[in-house]
């Protein structure tokens, strides 16, 4: 299977693959590398338009199992949940955020296990801290605690603000 990220001597790179004009957003990707030549890197990103953070291999496998394995994860589970949900078309059913939601579900079979099982202690930490949260929301709503609803949908807004 292929590897999802390159090692270069044991260190991580991440390559920056979305970046600037050309991908239709105007913030700038980072790139996370604990390579010894970070410094011959750095051109490379800021021509890509991207910048170069150093940060260790764990660190970035940490990073890597919540900003890309996870997503992945939460978009093949929403697919999934949806269609065995819906009985029919579920296209002509769901709107563009379910849609916008399970985009990743979309990523190459092969590629996405590969990332998944190369990752696998980080990814499994990353999918317990995601399900205590859902845990969480379970049962807010199961007691009808619009409080807490409000607390954790209001930390969830916050969190998703910081990306802008």
């Amino acid at each position: 299977m292929p590897r999802p990220h390159p090692r270069v001597a044991g260190s991580s790179v991440c390559i920056p693959w979305r970046v600037g004009a050309a991908a239709g957003s105007a913030r700038r990707r980072r790139c996370c590398s604990s390579c010894a030549r970070s410094s011959s890197c750095r051109p490379l990103a800021r021509d890509a338009g991207g910048e170069v953070t150093v940060c260790s291999a764990a660190q970035h496998d940490r990073i890597v199992a919540v900003l890309s394995a996870l997503p992945l994860a939460f978009a093949s589970a929403l697919a999934l949940a949806g269609a065995e949900t819906v009985d029919g078309n579920l296209a002509a059913l769901s709107g563009p955020g379910f849609a916008d939601s399970t985009r990743l579900a979309l990523t190459a079979p092969d590629l996405g296990s590969a990332m998944l099982v190369a990752n696998a202690p980080n990814v499994r930490a990353a999918l317990e801290r995601a399900r205590a949260i859902l845990d969480e929301l379970d049962r807010a709503i199961a007691a009808g605690d619009g409080a807490a609803l409000n607390a954790i949908l209001e930390r969830a807004a916050q969190a998703r603000r910081r990306l802008s």
